[in-house]
């Protein structure tokens, strides 16, 4: 009897063994797979922070300096004319594009650079009635223009910050 018992002992022993390694393996296993979704949540915080905030305001100053310098190239007479601008504000559509486009990008799906050019197409056609207008000053038309230059510069950082997304 005694040995009967010693060897179940000693068989439950090894089992309990096996059984702990496996458990190590598997704590290995999510511990891995955490760090990997730490990686990815990362990444992910870092290319939105990069695409969204750092984007605005680059995007910002970018837009102030090239219209500071269109101002001062200009002379107070063709100022006084007002450009006519949509009710919308410029910020909430770029964080909206970049929102938008950043995933996109990040999840690398296709046609997404055409998306980025359409988008930018059907943004500046309300801008180029003011560019191809005869009437219309040099001033408008370089204030006009500019606006392409910061719809890129946008586009640049959703694009950046998805690549970032992405890995």
């Amino acid at each position: 009897m005694r040995i009967a018992s010693a060897l179940v002992q000693k068989r439950l022993d090894i089992f309990w063994k096996r059984r702990s390694r496996n458990t190590k393996k598997v704590k290995l296993k999510i511990s891995h797979h955490m760090n990997e979704i730490q990686i990815i949540l990362i990444r992910w915080v870092l290319g939105l922070t990069v695409s969204l905030l750092i984007g605005q305001i680059i995007t910002k100053l970018f837009l102030e300096k090239l219209r500071n310098y269109i101002n001062s190239k200009v002379s107070k007479n063709e100022k006084i004319k007002k450009i006519e601008s949509l009710y919308i504000s410029r910020t909430i559509v770029g964080l909206m594009e970049r929102t938008f486009f950043t995933p996109l990008v990040a999840f690398n799906v296709s046609g997404t650079a055409i998306a980025m050019i359409g988008w930018v197409t059907i943004k500046m056609f309300y801008n180029w009635q003011i560019i191809i207008r005869e009437e219309n000053t040099r001033y408008a038309r370089s204030y006009a223009f500019s606006g392409l230059f910061g719809n890129l510069c946008s586009m640049f950082f959703a694009l950046i910050g998805g690549i970032i997304c992405g890995g």
